[in-house]
């Protein structure tokens, strides 16, 4: 099985989770429910029962923990039918930097060793003197 992490190229990566949400379409004041498949700070895999609809928008919340519910707003970005569920990518907008770090939080606590290896794959922890060169002031 082939690794998709080679094909991935978000700066925000996306970690699997499984995750209660609860949403409403712009125009669609009833809730509705769902669960994540992946969960990034840029957006969510999501499946449920309900027909939708791609570029609507959606308020979601999501539980990612017994104590932590975070509210996003974003649109659709595609669907997809699988047996008798609607998957559904979104993307988050205007999601403020607080929340962004209570996602990451979360996908840290779930799988520290993929997050780890996101941000700091390839760095051997030694400072590089080129880009302190480059960067100083020049003094008077």
């Amino acid at each position: 099985m082939a690794n998709p992490r080679i094909n991935d190229k978000r700066y925000l990566p996306r970690w699997a989770v499984r995750n209660r949400v609860f949403y409403k379409l712009e125009q669609d004041p009833r809730t509705r429910e769902g669960h994540t498949r992946d969960l990034s700070c840029s957006g969510a895999r999501v499946r449920t029962n309900s027909s939708l609809e791609p570029h609507q928008k959606i308020h979601m919340t999501i539980r990612l923990n017994e104590e932590t519910v975070v509210s996003l707003h974003g649109y659709i970005v595609w669907l997809r039918v699988i047996a008798d569920e609607t998957e559904m990518g979104v993307n988050f907008i205007n999601t403020s930097p607080q929340t962004q770090e209570v996602i990451l939080q979360h996908a840290f606590e779930v799988n520290r060793d993929q997050v780890k290896t996101h941000w700091f794959d390839g760095w051997d922890g030694q400072k590089d003197s080129s880009s302190d060169k480059t960067s100083q002031e020049p003094s008077s």
